[in-house]
């Protein structure tokens, strides 16, 4: 290592020659000292002159003209960082209180141990990832799925990624016709992947008017709907799986949310309830666990994983997050973890209906909906004027917040990262 971080003589004067092409000092043609001058008048050794030289002739600076030396070549401009522009893109997203996770909620000290130890005895490490998933991996997601949803599967017809977009994205070549309906106001996400497919999206209202667009695809979270966290009752699910059945469509199931339920016993699967025929059950690691991990898998139905190309797409999750998540499932890590943390989801669930109480009948400015599911609630404005003084208090408390084209009078306010004894003191800021 260089003292003081200096860089190396040969890369200065790399550098300095760049500089100097660019801006025009040396025009286009010149002629550069040869090796053996530039040493004598830098005092460097002949290899260090060399180098830059071979620096400059490698990203096409200078060309070498046999026997006669190295030439200056004819380069535009490059803009540089304090160039304003006027254009600027959307900055990325702040990390905001209110979405964090506490730090004690995951055990980290188990699943670094676990990691740990495949770095030293895992010689699997050293081949390249299986493109829909390490099957051990795949092997631990069945036994959750059959003792956590009922959701019966093989190994081969799961399919893993980092993230539910990268999922849809794989079943896209192979379901047909580009159609798909959600229920207002949907998973954004989701939506704007299918919209950048190309797709022809139907926003409904309820089951009966989705059914009536006749969508190839049909995109749900059944027992938890985005945001309000209702759930779709049986007789409208069978509706569901025999229209799926009948017209050759495809039910995506998103899953993701299915602890976060605070009124009543999990809600089955419809994957469980059709044995799995014509659903895409989908699920992720990342609400349940770290919300930084990106760890997703959907479950194909046989006749899909037929048509799938599993060759078609390259693994995005590491093999190493991989086999430790499939260890820290396989020896009951997981499980325990998932108690843990559906105990403390409800203490906050009821920290924030107890904070809440104080507001829940001022229907003329605003309601509120969405408190028995999800690690959010929702205020439903009435009026502009309460939804710009709701707004501008969130901006006060850097909250994130989501709204939604659809029904511009909600604002979705996750609460996961409000400290139980805060609650009443943000919540009155907030609404009072």
């Amino acid at each position: 290592m260089k003292k003081n971080n200096q860089k190396p003589l040969y890369i200065k004067l790399y550098e300095s020659f760049r500089d100097r092409i660019v801006s025009g000092e040396i025009p286009p043609g010149t002629k550069m000292p040869s090796i053996r001058a530039l040493s004598l008048k830098q005092q460097c050794s002949t290899t260090t002159a060399e180098n830059a030289y071979q620096q400059l002739l490698i990203e096409g600076y200078v060309e070498s003209r046999p026997k006669k030396g190295y030439f200056s070549l004819d380069v535009e401009a490059m803009p540089t960082n304090d160039v304003h522009n006027p254009r600027d893109a959307k900055k990325e997203r702040d990390h905001f209180p209110n979405e964090r996770q506490t730090e004690d909620l995951f055990d980290t000290d188990t699943y670094r141990k676990i990691m740990n130890t495949l770095f030293v005895e895992e010689s699997d490490l050293y081949s390249p990832c299986l493109s829909t998933g390490e099957r051990r991996f795949k092997e631990a997601i069945q036994y959750h799925l059959r003792t956590m949803r009922d959701v019966y599967t093989q190994t081969d017809n799961i399919v893993v990624a980092s993230g539910i977009q990268q999922l849809l994205l794989q079943i896209t070549p192979f379901i047909g016709e580009r159609s798909a309906a959600y229920l207002k106001p949907g998973f954004k996400r989701a939506i704007t992947l299918f919209e950048t497919l190309d797709y022809t999206m139907h926003a409904c209202e309820d089951i009966d008017a989705l059914i009536d667009a006749k969508p190839n695809l049909i995109y749900l979270s059944p027992s938890n709907t985005y945001p309000s966290g209702n759930v779709i009752p049986i007789g409208e699910r069978q509706k569901l799986i025999k229209y799926a059945r009948d017209n050759d469509a495809y039910i995506v199931e998103d899953d993701y949310n299915f602890l976060f339920r605070y009124n009543a016993y999990q809600i089955p699967a419809i994957h469980s309830l059709s044995k799995g025929n014509r659903v895409i059950y989908v699920g992720s690691f990342s609400r349940n666990t770290l919300i930084s991990f990106r760890m997703s898998y959907m479950v194909l139905p046989d006749t899909l994983r037929e048509r799938y190309d599993p060759d078609r797409f390259t693994q995005t999750i590491s093999k190493i997050d991989q086999l430790t998540m499939a260890r820290f499932i396989i020896e009951g890590h997981y499980q325990r973890h998932l108690k843990r943390l559906a105990n403390r989801s409800k203490k906050k669930n009821d920290s924030l209906k107890f904070a809440l109480k104080p507001y829940l009948n001022n229907d003329d400015e605003y309601s509120i909906y969405g408190l028995q599911s999800n690690m959010h609630f929702v205020i439903s404005t009435n009026t502009e004027k309460t939804k710009k003084q709701i707004l501008n208090r969130l901006h006060k408390l850097n909250f994130t917040y989501r709204t939604f084209r659809e029904r511009p009078g909600d604002i979705v306010v996750p609460y996961s990262g409000i400290p139980n004894e805060k609650m009443e003191n943000v919540i009155g800021f907030l609404l009072g």
